[in-house]
């Protein structure tokens, strides 16, 4: 899932797309959403940014954070 296609619909509400359809585990979808996320941070707050993220992917899927920063190294 590309940061791209998280959309933010009439109603409020947010929607996700995929068109290329791939199933995988859904904590592996985090680890390319952070990836494209740190494009658009300085490079003094990208190690924050990486941590944030990962903690609340943790919370999201309830996997251990451990996990959500090695699903990083298949980016």
């Amino acid at each position: 899932m590309h940061h791209e296609n998280i959309l933010h619909d009439r109603s409020g509400h947010w929607k996700s797309i995929d068109p290329k359809g791939v199933i995988a585990a859904p904590f592996l979808e985090s680890a390319r959403f952070i990836v494209n996320q740190l494009g658009h941070v300085s490079a003094n707050d990208k190690a924050r940014s990486i941590a944030t993220l990962t903690n609340k992917f943790s919370e999201v899927f309830n996997e251990s954070p451990i996990i959500i920063g090695l699903s990083l190294i298949r980016c």
